[in-house]
């Protein structure tokens, strides 16, 4: 079982002061000192497969969209 995840800087317009679960698109956000990182749900795969990240790359498609279009403090 694997799962993904990115980091993105904080800026002015992307600042959130919580975790934020998407349970439809399956994703989570929160803020960490790293920045915003989103999470995916886990892989279920072999140790020897190699990576996939059509989950994440949909996934941050959403989460980017989410922060764009919501004011944050």
């Amino acid at each position: 079982m694997r799962g993904y995840h990115q980091h993105f800087k904080v800026t002015e317009k992307n600042t959130i002061n919580h975790s934020m679960f998407d349970m439809d698109k399956g994703f989570v956000m929160g803020p960490m000192q790293q920045g915003i990182r989103i999470t995916t749900g886990a892989e279920m795969t072999t140790m020897n497969a190699p990576k996939n990240f059509g989950q994440l790359k949909t996934v941050l498609k959403l989460a980017k969209k989410n922060l764009a279009t919501r004011r944050c403090s």
